[in-house]
């Protein structure tokens, strides 16, 4: 969906509102596309830094992006429409043309696996260990460099 390989048409529902599914919203957004965040918890964003979700939510803002928290996704239906429950009362969102599940993260580290008899030194950063935010992942790389 990120390499614009998919088909998403207009109207997008994005199911998760933790750092992935707000900056996947704003791309969708400034791409032409009507996203609609769903999130399950009160925060949006968690992770991301102060300074970063100023801005992201100023540009969520901006593209009129309808965000519904406290609320848990109970059927995607056939037409599109999709029924959350909020705060113990069922809705149904409008017709949606996609779902995108940005619903978490987890580490991925098959490359160190492969490379274990061909080179002598591997050494796993950022989310190949823990999913964490590109600041951290980068100063892990510098001191990873450091060791070699």
């Amino acid at each position: 969906m990120l390499e614009g390989k998919a088909s998403l048409g207009e109207r997008v529902a994005v199911i998760g509102g933790g750092m992935i599914g707000c900056e996947t919203a704003n791309h969708l957004a400034h791409h032409g596309r009507k996203p609609t965040i769903i999130e399950m918890l009160c925060e949006l964003a968690g992770q991301e830094p102060i300074a970063i979700k100023r801005i992201l939510f100023q540009s969520l803002k901006e593209n009129e992006v309808p965000i519904y928290c406290n609320s848990t996704v109970a059927e995607i239906k056939e037409d599109g429409s999709i029924e959350i429950v909020q705060d113990g009362e069922k809705k149904t969102l409008g017709r949606f043309d996609s779902v995108v599940l940005a619903g978490g993260m987890r580490p991925l580290n098959s490359l160190e696996a492969e490379l274990g008899g061909i080179v002598d030194n591997v050494l796993s950063v950022g989310d190949a260990i823990e999913v964490r935010t590109v600041l951290e992942a980068l100063e892990e790389g510098y001191e990873a460099g450091l060791k070699v």
